[in-house]
């Protein structure tokens, strides 16, 4: 599904302002104006070393403080009204859920119980509102589905209870709703590590001008390898490298090295501004796009702001160095560890679920780590929902809804999502809902198949 707007026009879109007003009207005037002012305060203190002399981290957010939830709100507000606030990178993780749930908003304010899960999200649950807002695309796609009847299960603290109850004139479905965190905590320490390693080298290619663009795989885990990896393997090289060249290639690692085209930059700079961060500042120094492998840059230029205001509004107007990597890691172990398995996610559904009932599961995750570990993973989740021991529970459906976006430099974003749904028990007999897909619009098929195996726009 890709948006309607062009990249920070500012458009109206009814269905975002729609949700938008639903959810802040549950805050008073002035704590909404007291969380935007927190958020960009925590962005502009952030950003506020950024000055001729930057870097970047892919899937990086400007953003980095606890009201979560009250960032998303923000980014919703910005792309409708304040274009040069909105952040594109973070923003196609976020808008593509709140235009889903403004499309069916009225749907939404019927489902029992939801206002009072979304005065939870808004007040204790700020921090960490992936998983709420990923029960409120679930309850959705029940009550599309024709259920007459969808309410949340007031939670308590004694007793375990599955999110919410579907009921349909005498079908009635007990439905647990499991969202996975963004990326595995292996990803991130292996993120870390590769921080660790890069800092050093970036620091020295700014050091002694060596304007390069390198592709680095590596075949073993980067927790194996020393923080000066990078500084003692590669840095004395650099000076005898003949351009385009592969540098390395062993059984650690395969290093390629290219120069940075600042003729090509630099005459998209002459007509244009580029936002700090986007994917087009990626592209602008790595000379292309590739959302699914990480890419690390330093840089120095001019950043400018435009009409006093605040916020994520920086913006490039001259490149005047550039270097940076694409990286990732193929060895198997690591491939292992990031592929997140739902089993975890089962066991705990199933233990919420009465023991009378039918029952059915979404587990929501994001496919960031690349094809390779999504491989991976669909096979390890279709080898652990078809031999999972339930318990004697009733578990009769899981859905697996895989969702990646993307900010492409010509539209506000695209986000894909595959669901796999796993019956093994109702062999013969329907599926209890029609539609499945959280954010898509039901005029979306899955005839293309899993959506990592395809191009990224």
């Amino acid at each position: 599904m890709t948006s309607e707007m062009p990249p920070f026009a500012g458009a109206a879109d009814a269905d975002l302002e729609g949700a938008l007003e639903w959810f802040l009207g549950f805050l008073s005037v002035d704590d909404w104006k007291a969380r935007v002012a927190a958020v960009e305060e925590n962005v502009e203190r952030g950003l506020s070393s950024v000055a001729s002399s930057f870097g970047a981290e892919g899937g990086d957010s400007v953003y980095t403080g606890p009201d979560r939830i009250g960032w998303y709100l923000y980014l919703v507000d910005a792309v409708q009204h304040h274009p040069l606030r909105y952040e594109p990178i973070q923003g196609a993780r976020i808008v593509p859920i709140f235009k889903r749930l403004g499309a069916d908003l009225d749907l939404l304010r019927s489902i029992g119980g939801v206002e009072d899960r979304v005065g939870r999200l808004l007040d204790s649950g700020r921090g960490q509102p992936d998983g709420g807002l990923f029960e409120f695309l679930i309850a959705l796609v029940w009550k599309r589905s024709g259920y007459a009847t969808v309410e949340f299960i007031p939670e308590t603290p004694h007793r375990k209870t599955p999110d919410f109850l579907a009921r349909s004139g005498r079908e009635e479905w007990f439905v647990e709703c499991k969202r996975l965190q963004k990326r595995s905590e292996y990803s991130e320490r292996e993120r870390e590590k590769w921080l660790a390693m890069w800092s050093p080298f970036a620091q020295h290619l700014v050091r002694n001008g060596h304007s390069l663009l390198f592709d680095i795989t590596f075949h073993v885990e980067l927790a194996t390898l020393a923080d000066d990896y990078l500084m003692e393997h590669l840095a004395g090289k650099l000076h005898l490298l003949s351009l385009p060249c592969r540098i390395v290639s062993n059984d650690t690692w395969d290093v390629t090295a290219k120069p940075v085209d600042y003729v090509r930059a630099r005459a998209h700079l002459q007509r244009y501004f580029v936002r700090f961060p986007s994917d087009q500042l990626r592209e602008l120094v790595a000379g292309c796009r590739n959302p699914r492998r990480d890419f690390s840059f330093v840089a120095k230029g001019d950043l400018v702001r435009f009409g006093g205001a605040s916020g994520n509004n920086r913006f490039l107007e001259d490149l005047s160095f550039a270097a940076g990597s694409f990286w990732s890691s193929d060895a198997p172990q690591a491939i292992r560890h990031k592929a997140r398995d739902v089993r975890r996610q089962l066991v705990r559904a199933v233990e919420q679920f009465p023991s009378d009932a039918r029952c059915a599961v979404h587990v929501g995750l994001e496919t960031w780590d690349g094809p390779l570990v999504e491989e991976e993973r669909l096979g390890r989740i279709v080898r652990s929902v078809l031999d999972f021991d339930a318990l004697g529970k009733d578990l009769r459906w899981v859905y697996c809804h895989f969702f990646e976006s993307y900010a492409p430099p010509d539209q506000t974003w695209v986000v894909d999502e595959t669901v796999l749904r796993f019956g093994p028990e109702l062999l013969g007999r329907d599926e209890p809902i029609c539609f499945r897909a959280a954010l898509l619009p039901e005029t979306d098929t899955f005839s293309e198949g899993l959506h990592w195996r395809r191009a990224p726009p």
